[in-house]
């Protein structure tokens, strides 16, 4: 069997692995079938070592594999590849150079490279900034079905960012990428529909595009739709389950569900009560500046709830909370 037809034989096993979660004896075979120059099997070695499926994470060995697979000329390859230098993956920064893969990326069939050229052009990065170009690459790839473009095309209707404000034609492109699955355009109809200024306010259908959107593991829609079965906006209380969703929502780096999750704690809602564990949670909220926290924390330490008391401290927490206000006193 020549090598090429080798190579094809064991990506494709690999390939069946891998989409069985049995990633170890997928990651061995791509990387045979990587030896024997198959690009598409050095982008997935690629993805293997990113994601840490079958094999230990590596980033620089990812962006290594990107790369080889780039330069024989995989465009699904090229565009990750170009990823890599504008997020500094693997990789030093380097705008310019990520705008090249992009283009080659383009070029050779990739749609979400459009998306990306057109992001480059709207900031400027890697390119001059030209917001009719970046507006232009981004109707490219909405039209072959990229909702990251779309999101961005509805991004710019909503807030009239370098085109007439257009809520209603923002509300179309949030509604083409949800169809598709995207998580975070979910999240923007539910805010839409809850707070009723494009559309009349729903409640029920802010809660189910909340709902789509955590099961889709967007994390401020976990927050939202927790929020929805806490308080019971268009779905019945649920305390319990809104706790989960603020949990999945703060391992994300939520917030506003890291003061969800501290006020749980404190008053045994949807979960046993655990003071010492809200004032984690407090904690966490209170240093990313949420002022709700901050008060919350503040009392915590003025009565020694979960922390050793510290008036001094809670004054200091009372000041932030109030914008840097006199502190409060009881």
């Amino acid at each position: 069997m020549e090598n090429s037809q080798k190579a094809t034989a064991l990506f494709e096993r690999a390939l069946e692995l891998y989409k069985a979660e049995k990633y170890k004896k997928a990651f061995k075979l791509f990387c045979k079938a990587a030896e024997l120059g198959h690009a598409e099997a050095k982008l997935y070695v690629g993805k293997c070592y990113f994601d840490g499926r079958g094999v230990r994470s590596d980033v620089k060995k990812a962006a290594d594999n990107y790369g080889d697979a780039a330069v024989l000329g995989n465009a699904d390859a090229q565009e990750l590849f170009g990823t890599c230098f504008d997020a500094g993956i693997g990789r030093d920064e380097d705008p310019e150079r990520a705008f090249k893969w992009y283009c080659e990326a383009a070029k050779n069939g990739n749609v979400a490279a459009l998306n990306d050229i057109g992001v480059c052009y709207d900031e400027g990065r890697g390119v001059v900034r030209d917001r009719a170009k970046a507006w232009e690459y981004y109707g490219l790839a909405a039209e072959k079905d990229n909702a990251d473009a779309m999101l961005n095309m509805a991004y710019s209707y909503l807030h009239g960012d370098g085109v007439e404000k257009n809520g209603q034609k923002a509300l179309e492109l949030y509604d083409r990428a949800a169809a598709l699955g995207h998580a975070g355009a979910m999240y923007m109809l539910g805010t839409i529909y809850r707070d009723g200024d494009i559309v009349g306010r729903d409640e029920r259908a802010a809660s189910e595009w909340f709902k789509g959107s955590a099961q889709g593991k967007e994390p401020f829609g976990e927050y939202e739709y927790g929020m929805c079965l806490m308080y019971g906006r268009g779905v019945a209380v649920d305390k319990p389950r809104a706790f989960e969703w603020f949990e999945k929502a703060g391992i994300c780096g939520v917030a506003d569900a890291w003061y969800e999750l501290g006020k749980c704690y404190l008053n045994n809602v949807g979960v046993d009560k655990n003071p010492s564990t809200a004032v984690y949670w407090l904690g966490n909220a209170a240093h990313a500046e949420h002022a709700g926290a901050q008060a919350l924390l503040a009392e915590c330490y003025e009565k020694g709830v979960g922390v050793a008391r510290d008036v001094d401290k809670a004054a200091e927490l009372y000041r932030q909370a109030s914008g840097g206000g006199r502190a409060r006193s009881e």
